[in-house]
């Protein structure tokens, strides 16, 4: 309730929340999409970074507010089968929803953000097929993980063994830093 509390806006336009893999993931994938409004992808996580030190099972929302920004989501489920195409598909939703397509991506204009299932054994194909779709900007992004099963959640949907492509397309210059750890 916290999290949908502190995102609430008249201009909300997007969310990113991680939480706590200790946290209900269903309830977490579900409740915030459903009450803002607006997409809201995430995921569990081994721990959470947010604007104060936390103790305990915690989670954190990102929001986007205002139209200077707008967002495109495409998920790819069962990607264990096949995570090269289903990836790659998922890039083609994004793009779709953004009322644009693929190959006309710009870099200026557009940045990928991909968040996988840290167990689902097909991480790097994922990133494989997401930056062959669109070679030409650049994708950010990571994996979530739990104890347990991670999940990853878009659309008012948890889902295990999935991954998530947000294509953010940008009115305003922006500059995507590559960094490796």
């Amino acid at each position: 309730r916290a999290i949908v509390d502190g995102l609430r806006g008249p201009d909300l336009a997007f969310a990113f929340v991680f939480a706590d893999w200790r946290l209900d993931a269903n309830v977490l994938g579900t409740l915030p999409s459903r009450e803002l409004g607006v997409p809201v992808v995430g995921g569990t996580a081994l721990g959470v970074i947010g604007p104060r030190p936390t103790q305990g099972m915690t989670a954190v929302g990102l929001g986007f507010y205002g139209d200077a920004v707008k967002f495109g989501v495409g998920i790819a489920t069962d990607v264990p089968r096949s995570p090269i195409p289903k990836s790659r598909d998922a890039v083609k939703e994004a793009a779709k929803a953004l009322g644009t397509t693929v190959d006309k991506l710009d870099p200026a204009r557009h940045v990928g953000v991909m968040i996988v299932d840290g167990k689902c054994g097909s991480e790097e194909a994922c990133c494989i097929g997401s930056a062959a779709a669109a070679p030409q900007i650049r994708f950010v992004g990571g994996c979530v993980d739990s104890a347990h099963k991670p999940v990853v959640w878009a659309a008012g949907e948890a889902f295990s063994d999935a991954a998530v492509v947000v294509v953010i397309e940008s009115a305003l210059p922006f500059v995507v830093v590559q960094s490796t750890h």
